[in-house]
């Protein structure tokens, strides 16, 4: 069971994340090559730093197969190019320390972060959530079930 955040997120806080290839090196590592940010969020948003990582929170993905929170980071070291609806990047890295499931992901898969509460009008007033809710999504947009091979 888990909640599904393309159901309940508003349009206007949805990123989404796309790939063409996935490497997995192991130690919980998951490489996606070719990647995208895209979405309502891209559409308003501040410029990213060339090299950074954010936090993913998919504690609401498994709310009834974990007993804790399961937290990932996503980082990038390189942007390919940043415009309004779009940002790319030639990797993006998944560390998946904790619970390791991410890596059955493939390049078929999307991934939804939900950025609500995270605005620059916020953070300037001293408000910072350290994670950004996320879920993982098939090619049928059908939130993905980590309990299959």
């Amino acid at each position: 069971m888990s909640l599904n955040l393309d159901l309940t997120v508003l349009e206007k806080n949805k990123l989404w994340l796309r790939w063409a290839r996935v490497e997995k090196p192991g130690d919980g590592t998951v490489i996606l090559h070719k990647a995208e940010f895209y979405g309502p969020v891209t559409k308003d948003y501040v410029k990213l730093p060339e090299s950074d990582f954010i936090k993913l929170d998919f504690t609401n993905h498994f709310l009834l197969k974990i007993a804790d929170y399961y937290t990932v980071e996503l980082a990038w070291d390189k942007i390919v190019s940043q415009e309004e609806g779009l940002v790319k990047f030639n990797k993006l890295t998944l560390k998946d320390e904790n619970v390791g499931l991410l890596n059955k992901i493939k390049p078929t898969d999307k991934l939804l972060v939900d950025c609500s509460d995270h605005t620059t009008e916020q953070r300037q007033s001293g408000y910072y959530k350290m994670a950004y809710p996320a879920m993982l999504y098939n090619e049928q947009n059908e939130i993905y079930d980590f309990s299959k091979k």
